[in-house]
């Protein structure tokens, strides 16, 4: 088989259909994807082949978090089980989520060394809008004019919790660590 013509929408009226070698990997795929739709590679993603986002059963990953784990690099399309009116889920961003829809609308015998667009519908959103980027600023300026608690205070909030502090000072480490990984601050 040669390649694939898959369509991927992002919203009704937005979508391109990319033109790409089966032999190609998910992690291709997911580039060409990020690419034609204008965003930044800068967040996990996944493949759920089952088109059911969150579906253990039939799903690709960008990096391992299970032993069981399927890696979108280590797969080409052809292995991923596409065929002719197969639809399945892209997601981006574990975070906003960000949901394409694909479907494959054919095989093609020809090669395709370079992926490309053979179809662009709608102008793609914007991946990081920017009323969000004036509301952080927003934030920012409320941070400044917050007041600091004083010692006294801030043990009389730990007294409360049935918890030894230690407990409570790891937990509030773990906090600190999932937000800075899944850029909650």
């Amino acid at each position: 088989m040669g390649s694939y013509v898959i369509s991927v929408s992002i919203a009704t009226g937005c979508y391109r259909h990319i033109q790409i070698s089966a032999s190609a990997s998910l992690f291709m795929l997911h580039q060409v994807i990020l690419k034609v739709f204008e965003f930044e590679d800068d967040h996990m993603h996944a493949f759920f082949m089952d088109n059911k986002r969150w579906s253990d059963w039939d799903c690709f990953v960008s990096s391992k978090s299970e032993p069981t784990d399927r890696l979108t690099k280590r797969y080409s399309l052809q292995k991923a089980g596409l065929t002719k009116g197969k639809k399945f889920l892209y997601l981006f961003d574990f975070g906003d989520e960000w949901v394409f829809q694909c479907k494959v609308l054919r095989t093609v015998e020809e090669r395709t060394d370079i992926p490309k667009v053979i179809r662009s519908v709608g102008e793609p959103p914007m991946q990081y809008p920017e009323e969000e980027w004036e509301d952080e600023e927003d934030w920012d300026d409320e941070d400044d004019q917050e007041e600091e608690l004083t010692r006294a205070e801030i043990d009389a909030l730990y007294s409360a919790i049935p918890l030894k502090r230690e407990t409570i000072t790891l937990i509030h480490r773990y906090a600190d660590a999932a937000a800075r990984l899944y850029g909650l601050i």
